[in-house]
């Protein structure tokens, strides 16, 4: 705004709302020329509400935009929100490592038995046991019938079953290897001296001073071999044995063979040892 637009803005704002202090209220003064009022006369507050508006001046241009101030500092964390709600299943991730085996665990309470299963199918037959011991002397006939399986390669190491123990006198089957032949050779000892011995079958047929130690055979021998079998029995008589004291007599009808039924397939027993005694 110029000086003179200034001077006839105040010359209005003088003839409208000038009062001087000197004079009474009903008193007005009329100023036509800013020359009629001394400088600093008049002050901002002498006027009145509407001469002051008047005299404000227009609003200037709007100044550049200042530069951006600091960042702040971080405000507090604001309260926790409510949760979610749950997501979808995701898909099954791939199997793991195999563990190490966990310790054994305790021994489980006893099952109830279960049922009885189906009988199983019969097994093929066994080896002939080893025979027995022979059991006490008594009177009136004993029979036998004991086997070898496989032969002795020679008379010194033959293969041997004992068939009876009567008073001193034992009775025993010899199974061994005689060159391509398993031989079966019944025997008989004694063990009280100046007993007698008297057999069907042998170069000498007895000995009336028998002492122990000495063996003397039974009746005739056999020889046979798988697939040829041989078998004798007493067929001419039998042997007989007394005791020195007279306390015990034996007579013994004794038969024997070599690989019986092999003719059928079998492959044992080597030797067999069959017949029966009267003791008294």
């Amino acid at each position: 705004m110029n000086k003179k637009a200034i001077a006839v803005v105040m010359a209005g704002a003088l003839a409208v709302g000038f009062m001087p202090m000197a004079v009474s209220a009903a008193s007005k003064w009329v100023v036509s020329n800013s020359g009629q009022i001394a400088p600093g006369a008049i002050s901002l507050s002498n006027l009145s509400t509407s001469a002051r508006a008047a005299l404000h001046g227009a609003n200037g241009a709007t100044g550049a935009a200042g530069a951006i101030g600091l960042t702040g500092a971080n405000g507090a964390n604001g309260a926790t929100g409510a949760a979610g709600a749950i997501g979808l299943t995701g898909a099954n991730g791939t199997t793991g490592a195999t563990g190490p085996a966990g310790a054994i665990g305790l021994t489980g309470a006893k099952g109830d038995t279960g049922a009885a299963g189906p009988a199983g199918a019969t097994g093929t037959r066994g080896y002939t046991g080893a025979t027995g011991n022979p059991g006490p002397s008594g009177q009136g006939v004993t029979n036998y019938n004991v086997t070898v399986n496989t032969p002795g390669a020679s008379y010194s190491s033959a293969n041997t079953v004992t068939i009876a123990m009567v008073g001193p006198f034992t009775i025993t089957g010899y199974c061994y290897t005689d060159g391509s032949y398993v031989t079966s050779e019944t025997y008989v000892t004694t063990n009280q001296d100046h007993s007698a011995y008297q057999d069907y079958y042998g170069e000498y047929n007895g000995v009336a001073d028998w002492m122990s130690g000495n063996i003397e055979q039974a009746g005739r021998g056999t020889s046979g071999t798988q697939g040829s079998p041989d078998f004798t029995g007493p067929s001419d008589g039998s042997t007989s044995m007394i005791s020195a004291d007279g306390s015990t007599y034996v007579n013994l009808f004794a038969g024997g063979g070599n690989y019986i039924g092999s003719g059928g397939g079998a492959t044992t027993p080597a030797c067999t040892f069959a017949g029966y005694y009267t003791a008294s």
